[in-house]
């Protein structure tokens, strides 16, 4: 049923329970229902030209519209986000690859929390590699906290990694230069 999947939906994305209104019309024998969802401040209407006879029908067909919009605009919003940026935003799974790729423990996360229950912010710190990075300012929730803290691992780390390969590359240069220069 469609108001059971809008309300998994609104706990899995952690928003409020949807609420429903309605109007009703006809008689006492034969009542008509329409219903509105309200979904995260939207409100979404049963199909406009279609009265059913039940309260249960109408929420569910309000429900219906509510699920169908969003579904599109976040196959909009998915479309619009390019792989690059995809991958940009997959902070934790390069970090972790990146551990089991070099054979090293996998990272380790904690957080702190601050604010009230209705807005919490969190900062993350990860451990990684024996070295703890932390996420540059809080965030609203603990996932974009953890990518961040992430982010910083990742950038510190793949910058030591090229300075190596540069200093590696000066070091060949300079062995190869002083061996053609002063042959033995």
């Amino acid at each position: 049923m469609s108001k059971n999947r809008l309300q998994e939906k609104a706990q899995k994305s952690r928003l409020k329970f949807p609420l429903y209104s309605y109007t009703r019309e006809g008689s006492d024998h034969a009542p008509r229902f329409k219903a509105t969802v309200n979904f995260n401040g939207i409100f979404f209407d049963s199909p406009i030209f279609i009265f059913y006879s039940t309260l249960k029908k109408a929420e569910n067909a309000a429900a219906e519209v509510a699920l169908n919009t969003v579904e599109k605009r976040r196959h909009k919003a998915a479309a619009l986000v390019s792989s690059e940026n995809r991958s940009a935003c997959m902070f934790k799974n390069r970090l972790q690859e990146k551990a089991q790729k070099s054979r090293l423990n996998l990272p380790s996360y904690s957080s702190t929390r601050k604010g009230p229950d209705h807005a919490p912010q969190f900062k993350a710190t990860v451990n990684f590699n024996g070295k703890t990075f932390k996420s540059p300012t809080f965030y609203s929730t603990l996932r974009q906290a953890e990518n961040a803290a992430a982010e910083v691992a990742l950038n510190t780390v793949e910058k030591r990694g090229h300075n190596l390969a540069l200093a590696l590359a000066v070091l060949w240069l300079f062995l190869f230069l002083h061996a053609w220069l002063y042959p033995e």
